[in-house]
């Protein structure tokens, strides 16, 4: 009688092996995401200090963290009590403006949150973060005509109730976070300015601009001057560019003009770097 054992095919265990740890991964990561980032309540509503957003969906919630996370880099530098702070301020803004849509251009809470969340990174620091006259944003697709300018344009601002943007110009300004270029930033500064909204801003004001005032005069004689020269044009561009700068290139505005620099942050109560 001969007496034999079957050896194991290791190749076919080592196979089995792997598949298991690959599913087991699958599993790990999937419960991972979905407890970090698709469940709004583990971000924002266990907090004892959760504050306003309680009174916001959670999946509200979510879907404006998705897309301050994805889009807009001074987001992603907040902490946590200062993104609620955000979320919170930029829902009421939405629930406060009218959107509409040109040329076929779809307004959807994507759209709304990518226009309205430059006034709320630049009155961070301020106690006033809603318009009392701006009340409605035209979208267009893509740069349009403006007839009291006769030119193609991306975006404006007009001295009644409406604020304009070419969309396509509006995600240009967020894909270069750091290139001083950002159409939300300079248009809703156009009409934070305009508006004179904030008491502690209107205040400051004049401080800021005298000082301004001087760098722009300081423009001429710099080989590289830190606002670009667009900022000549008049004191409404002054503000707009400087607002811009301040966001994106804040370190090169505080050492080639700590005084302008200074005079931001004391305007918008803000201190980048």
């Amino acid at each position: 009688m001969n007496n034999y054992q079957t050896s194991p095919d290791y190749n076919t265990i080592g196979i089995v092996i792997f598949i298991f740890l690959v599913v087991l991964a699958y599993y790990i990561i999937r419960r991972f995401r979905s407890s970090t980032v698709a469940d709004p309540q583990s971000l924002w509503l266990n907090s004892e200090k959760s504050g306003a957003l309680k009174d916001i969906d959670a999946k509200l919630i979510d879907f404006y963290h998705q897309v301050l996370t994805k889009y807009v880099a001074y987001y992603r530098e907040l902490d946590q009590p200062k993104r609620k702070k955000f979320i919170t301020r930029l829902h009421e803004l939405i629930e406060h403006m009218e959107f509409l849509g040109e040329q076929g251009q779809e307004i959807n809470l994507k759209v709304s949150t990518l226009c309205c969340a430059p006034v709320i990174q630049i009155t961070m620091g301020l106690d006033t973060y809603l318009f009392n006259s701006y009340h409605t944003i035209v979208v267009y697709p893509r740069r349009f005509f403006s007839e009291k300018q006769a030119a193609y344009v991306k975006g404006g601002v007009s001295r009644g109730d409406v604020i304009f943007f070419s969309f396509e110009d509006l995600l240009k300004g967020y894909a270069i976070p750091n290139d001083a270029l950002n159409l939300g930033l300079h248009e809703m500064a156009h009409a934070i300015h305009i508006e004179y909204f904030d008491e502690a801003f209107e205040r400051r004001f004049p401080q800021w601009e005298k000082t301004a005032e001087q760098e722009v005069v300081k423009m001429r004689y710099q080989q590289d001057p830190v606002l670009r020269n667009y900022a000549g044009q008049n004191k409404h561009e002054l503000f707009a560019v400087c607002v811009e700068t301040f966001f994106e290139q804040a370190a090169e505005m505080k050492l080639k003009a700590p005084g302008l620099y200074e005079a931001m942050c004391d305007l918008l109560n803000q201190r980048p770097v």
